[in-house]
């Protein structure tokens, strides 16, 4: 008979995270508008690492 063996693998998980981003609308026609976003995010504590470069978004807007 064959002995078992067991290896417990650990991750770290949980942790903080903090943001900061800033956005606009602008009003292109009465039925248009463009929505826009950028931020970046940092790691506060805890386990869980956080890398994150500066984000951003764009989106167009129409409405029938």
């Amino acid at each position: 008979m064959n002995g078992a063996t067991r290896t417990d693998i650990a991750a770290p998980t949980g942790g903080t995270s903090t943001e900061l981003a800033a956005g606009f609308t602008f009003a292109v026609g009465q039925a248009t508008g463009l929505h826009g976003e950028i931020g970046r995010r940092w790691a506060s504590g805890g386990s869980a690492r956080v890398k994150s470069s500066v984000n951003g978004s764009i989106r167009l807007q129409v409405k029938r």
